[in-house]
């Protein structure tokens, strides 16, 4: 028979084991948790200012309904969300600040969530390193971006919104194309995530192609697929249908081209592309070649696992990367009028071989099936998603806060090669002086 103080002594030794397991089990979002305080110190000193001023007094002299028809048949199809931003405008400046801070912590948070998914083996520690690196690489954000597409109101509705509800009405889609199971509740929440991605231009092409990719992978593979996936697809295409087809985007298209671009109108497709091109690559290699480099550097570490062919294809790559920046560096929009000239030619065509070059050695290092055609799938999303922009006359009014979709999938990508980064004591170091 026990004596009191040995039975003191086992209840307390239990009640350490539990605090332990919860210590461990909580310690991995501590990246998340100290990113949401950071979420809050950065909008300590937000104002209202330029178009926050203009749409605050929106629904003063008109009914809800009347305003969201008046808005989609004279200016355009992101009804949703512009109703949200005049809403938020008129409440306590520290609602949104909240609840602005919450939403931009859902971009780490989720961007580890679709990682982990790509590979179920990562240990609690792995996690904790992975959340870390998100949130590093998301507080490098360029200050144009942040300040314009993060901590601007009208602009966290128009651009950090959409994104971190792309985040979360693609998760359910990436789950079951790679073969895993997503919960009641990751689909419940995908819904309003849909919604509200399909009514910004940038998140809702993202959204169309990468959730038509995973259903199509699953009917490919022979697989069953819910049909509840059927229908959040088919209910994001009916919105992002809603959006593209607005009457108000032909109106605020002319006056955009009146008052920003007048020449714009002289561009064909190819013109606009090669400037989407351009100031893609600008945005890739000036204010966001931190998670450029991130992503090299990461699969600098993984191809030490890999055979002498895959090296000799990342020295490759490597070298291309150094000839497409300095391409970049003298690239302007003046190339547009250059474009038939052979050397303008030989330059495109050098930064598209090294697009897919880049596209298919992220495919290659992805080890889990399927998973490696979405990473793959979400490089050319980021690079879509930047150059799309040149399909806009506003590219150079918009500044670099369109790009922050952009820096949010590549950021992505940067966790998705992160979790093939096999632990230091693994590495075989005679394979560093091989490359």
């Amino acid at each position: 028979m026990r004596t009191g103080p040995e039975i003191l002594i086992l209840f307390m030794q239990e009640n350490v084991m539990k605090v332990s397991r919860k210590v461990q089990q909580i310690y991995k979002y501590i990246p998340i948790i100290l990113f949401f305080a950071y979420a809050l110190w950065i909008h300590r000193d937000v104002v209202l200012y330029s178009d926050d001023v203009f749409y605050q007094p929106s629904l003063k002299n008109s009914s809800i309904f009347s305003w969201c028809r008046d808005f989609y048949r004279l200016w355009g199809g992101r009804v949703p969300l512009q109703l949200l931003d005049i809403i938020f405008l008129n409440l306590p400046l520290i609602v949104w600040k909240v609840c602005n801070s919450i939403v931009y912590t859902l971009v780490p948070f989720y961007i580890s969530r679709i990682a982990q998914l790509f590979r179920e083996d990562m240990d609690e520690r792995r996690v904790f390193f992975l959340n870390l690196c998100i949130c590093i690489l998301l507080i490098f954000l360029p200050e144009s971006v942040m300040r314009n597409s993060v901590i601007w109101i009208t602009g966290s509705f128009n651009y950090l919104l959409p994104s971190s509800m792309l985040l979360i009405g693609i998760y359910p889609f990436l789950a079951v194309a790679i073969g895993r199971k997503a919960s009641g509740i990751d689909i419940v929440v995908a819904w309003p995530g849909v919604f509200l991605a399909a009514y910004a231009e940038q998140t809702a092409a993202v959204f169309l192609c990468m959730a038509g990719f995973c259903c199509a992978y699953v009917f490919y593979r022979k697989k069953r697929i819910l049909r509840t996936y059927i229908l959040l697809f088919a209910f994001g295409i009916v919105n992002a249908l809603i959006q593209y087809l607005a009457p108000g985007n032909a109106v605020r298209y002319e006056a955009e081209v009146l008052k920003w671009y007048p020449e714009f109108d002289m561009y064909n497709l190819f013109d606009k592309a090669l400037l989407g091109l351009v100031h893609f690559l600008k945005a890739v290699f000036v204010p966001g070649y931190v998670f450029f480099w991130a992503i090299l550097m990461l699969m600098g570490i993984v191809i030490l696992k890999k055979g002498r062919l895959y090296q000799c294809c990342y020295l490759g790559l490597c070298v291309m990367t150094i000839v497409v920046k300095n391409i970049s560096d003298y690239f302007t929009d003046e190339a547009i009028w250059q474009i038939y000239s052979k050397r303008v030619l030989f330059e495109i065509f050098l930064v598209l071989i090294w697009i897919l070059v880049f596209a298919w050695l992220i495919f290659c290092f992805i080890k889990e099936q399927g998973g490696s055609v979405v990473a793959a799938l979400f490089f050319l999303a980021a690079v879509a998603s930047g150059m799309v922009m040149g399909m806009s006359p506003t590219v150079y009014v918009s500044g670099d806060r369109v790009f922050l979709l952009c820096y949010i999938l590549l950021i992505l990508l940067a966790a998705l090669i992160f979790c093939e980064v096999e632990p230091w004591s693994n590495i075989d170091i005679d394979n560093m002086h091989k490359i």
